[in-house]
């Protein structure tokens, strides 16, 4: 047995009766999906075309190819001790 219940309830049937009916914020966001899921349903095809328009706006976004790096200076890796020269 859990020890919260074996130490802190004394009486289960009071505690359970307490927790049976949802709060109204669980109410709430229990409407809340049942409204979302409604629309979801009434207009499938609607959806779904929003949802590939989007995936596919971020697909063209994020494809681009990116700005290409500055030519290296000829003393840049000199500096760093990354040099061509080898040691003979």
């Amino acid at each position: 047995m859990p020890v919260f219940g074996v130490l802190f309830v004394r009486n289960e049937k009071v505690f359970a009766v307490k927790f049976q009916a949802p709060t109204p914020v669980c109410r709430r966001y229990g409407n809340f999906c049942y409204w979302i899921a409604v629309r979801m349903v009434s207009r499938p095809g609607l959806y779904s075309l929003i949802a590939l328009l989007f995936v596919g706006g971020l697909g063209v976004i994020y494809a681009k190819p990116r700005a290409a790096l500055p030519a290296r200076r000829s003393g840049a890796g000199q500096a760093a001790g990354g040099g061509s020269k080898r040691a003979s």
